[in-house]
């Protein structure tokens, strides 16, 4: 089963609700997620599997899906790009320069 890993800036409440619905979405269309520890329990009903670091994350997803703004993706880069999986961002912060879908447009 494929897995999308679910990174999210945790001081963002819309970035907790826009994981929580593509948890949703993708569970319902047999498709794991996996997220840090603290927001997999916030996430409870969806499936998605707590991950205990960043790093772990990346390990375990086939792509991973970031919510928040360009410093949460910079953050989820260190992370991801030593095993070069691809990552897709949700645009949650103030600028958005680097990120490059709304949460609607995720599904």
């Amino acid at each position: 089963m494929p897995t999308v890993g679910l990174l999210i800036n945790e001081t963002k409440p819309s970035a907790l609700h826009a994981a929580r619905e593509l948890a949703a979405y993708l569970r319902a269309r047999g498709i794991g997620t996996v997220s840090q520890s603290a927001v997999a329990a916030q996430l409870r009903g969806t499936g998605c599997a707590p991950a205990a670091t960043k790093a772990d994350l990346a390990a375990q997803s086939d792509f991973v899906v970031v919510f928040g703004g360009d410093g949460t993706l910079l953050a989820a880069c260190r992370a991801v790009a030593p095993l070069d999986k691809p990552i897709l961002a949700a645009h949650l912060g103030h600028f958005g320069f680097l990120t490059q879908t709304s949460p609607e447009g995720l599904q």
